[in-house]
């Protein structure tokens, strides 16, 4: 069964090794730009949604971040892989 991919969304990376490189520089540009990124195994979501609810609450709570970046410098669609 194959996910439902958003509109413009890049292609999914064919081999383990390039879906790593690539989720790696996703995350990684986002943070760069101001996002708190939380990562959840679909087990987690599915068998411990207690847990996953009380960090949601934790990072709400936080509040927004204070740093934000509009652009991350060399950080553009080709050198993200299409992100």
């Amino acid at each position: 069964m194959t996910r439902p991919r958003s509109p413009g969304a890049a292609a999914a990376p064919r081999t383990e090794k390039a879906a790593f490189r690539y989720d790696c520089r996703r995350y990684t540009a986002m943070v760069r730009a101001g996002w708190r990124v939380v990562r959840f195994v679909y087990e987690d979501v599915m068998a411990r949604q207690d847990d996953v609810r009380e960090v949601l609450t934790d990072l709400v709570a936080l509040g927004p971040q204070t740093t934000y970046v509009d652009h991350v410098p060399g950080l553009d669609r080709r050198v993200m892989g299409g992100i």
